[in-house]
């Protein structure tokens, strides 16, 4: 593959992620990928993926959300100094990198800190094939409780918890299931609109530049 495309593992290694983060950024609409029609090869372009690196940044609410961990916790990493966001001075907002993030969870999966027996929040969502949106809606409801844990208020679920969830809600979850689908190919579709607005603004430039230098010549 060429320099200015990256197949999944080099896109991976490229932004410092495992492959399961980056299909997951694939799920959600945040980084979709190109795919080369006769092979069928997703891949990435270099300049995508530099613009990844630049653009995304978690505030503090959805950095708590992604690490399945409470505000304190996140907290508690910043005054550790295992987890530095980066201050916007405007505004005082605190924002966090995604490859930091990854790095923390990299860091308590190899502590071992969950068993077999328990998920994070995002392993659950994943396990389920939902989007963490569900999760908090079936945790209002009573549906599926998870369990913070005393000494690192770290969110999990109980593998028991989330199996049972699944024998008595099938309904619910092929409902959200389909939800997570739909909400996707939507964010696809978007993107696909706002792709070729561009490139139709981009020919119009371009037809009126033209015509200036043919005028230009003429005169």
């Amino acid at each position: 593959m060429g320099k200015e495309k990256m197949n999944i593992g080099q896109a991976a290694e490229f932004l410092g992620v495992c492959r399961a983060t980056l299909n997951n950024l694939h799920k959600t609409g945040k980084l979709i990928p190109e795919t080369i029609y006769k092979t069928k090869t997703k891949c990435y372009s270099v300049s995508k993926l530099e613009d990844f690196l630049r653009r995304d940044k978690f505030t503090t609410t959805l950095a708590a959300d992604y690490l399945g961990a409470t505000l304190a916790l996140l907290n508690d990493l910043e005054l550790s100094g295992e987890l530095v966001p980066n201050i916007q001075d405007k505004i005082g907002l605190r924002l966090y990198n995604l490859k930091d993030l990854d790095r923390i969870i990299k860091k308590y999966k190899m502590k071992e800190f969950f068993g077999e027996d328990k998920m994070t929040v995002v392993q659950t969502a994943e396990f389920l094939e939902v989007t963490k949106k569900a999760l908090i809606l079936w945790k209002k409801k009573g549906m599926l409780e998870p369990i913070i844990d005393p000494n690192t208020k770290l969110r999990y679920y109980e593998f028991t918890d989330v199996r049972d969830f699944i024998k008595n809600n099938k309904e619910e979850l092929e409902r959200e299931r389909l939800i997570k689908v739909a909400a996707n190919k939507a964010t696809e579709i978007y993107k696909e609109r706002v792709n070729l607005k561009i490139k139709k603004e981009l020919r119009r430039i371009e037809k009126k530049e033209l015509k200036k230098l043919r005028l230009k010549k003429l005169g």
